[in-house]
């Protein structure tokens, strides 16, 4: 809903698709826009569940009692030292707000992530869920090493999650899924693929129309102006229709090709499929 990288999303603008079966999501750190109160109340009214991601700062008493009265939940990032993370969990539950914890996972956080599945700590005692979030080569300062299909820990941690029961719910975003069926036996049911251009899309500050916000750093998007171009931007545009002919094509020969849908269309580099892993590698397949 608003960065740093163009500005904020005016008000007037979002109105044009807060409307019934899409969702109103928010970037960078919403709850920090000049009209936020205002675009929770008014995506509530026109019959949408709002939530929010935020790391955080700017969680003002009227920031926090709009959430309660019209998100179903807010998700927390988690920033190492995590002092501004645990008090932001706590300030949030302490008012009845449900609360997920985003966990970004890269071959410099996963032992964090592994111990605190193992030993939580005390501010995760209360949360909904903690949601781990695949590490993505894009922004200010990319850092290729920290990809995470270099970790040796991949298989640990995914151990740890399917073997140790939790008060909190734990979830992926769907960047991970090529890990999870890999090591895991995760119920398919259970299991989705990323859905840029499928069921989902994403709107940047300026008014343009992409599958997904990563498609940012590869694409011009595609202009919404009205509600109309808004549905031909999701029904007949060629950037949309690209990305649901690439989940359709199979092209990875790996035999989860049909659960992660050849993984992501922008960043293949993060796969955390075996097979990924060899490529990487050298090895013969």
């Amino acid at each position: 809903m608003g960065s740093n990288r163009i500005g904020n999303l005016k008000f007037g603008d979002a109105t044009l698709f807060l409307f019934d079966p899409f969702s109103f999501i928010g970037g960078g750190n919403p709850n920090q826009h000049p009209e936020f109160v205002q675009i929770l109340e008014y995506t509530r009214r026109n019959g949408i569940v709002p939530n929010y991601t935020t790391n955080g700062r700017g969680l003002t008493d009227k920031v926090i009692k709009a959430s309660k009265q019209y998100c179903g939940a807010v998700a927390v990032s988690a920033y190492a030292p995590f002092t501004e993370t645990a008090s932001a969990i706590n300030a949030l539950i302490n008012e009845g707000i449900k609360v997920n914890l985003h966990f970004i996972l890269t071959t410099e956080t996963i032992a964090t992530a592994i111990e605190w599945l193992k030993h939580p700590p005390m501010m995760l005692e209360h949360i909904n869920a903690i949601i781990f979030l695949n590490y993505k080569p894009i922004g200010r300062s990319v850092v290729p090493e920290l990809l995470l299909n270099a970790s040796e820990l991949m298989g640990e941690f995914f151990e740890v999650v399917t073997s140790i029961k939790h008060t909190f719910k734990i979830g992926f975003d769907s960047c991970s899924v090529s890990g999870i069926v890999s090591y895991t036996k995760a119920n398919p049911n259970t299991i989705e693929a990323c859905d840029a251009g499928r069921f989902s899309m994403f709107i940047s500050e300026d008014m343009k129309a992409y599958p997904c916000s990563f498609y940012i750093s590869s694409d011009s998007g595609v202009p919404i102006t009205d509600r109309d171009s808004f549905f031909a931007a999701w029904q007949t545009s060629e950037l949309f229709q690209a990305a649901r002919t690439y989940f359709r094509s199979y092209d990875c020969d790996c035999k989860y090709s049909n659960m992660c849908l050849n993984g992501c269309p922008i960043f293949p580099e993060i796969r955390l499929c075996n097979q990924a892993r060899r490529k990487k590698e050298g090895v013969a397949l």
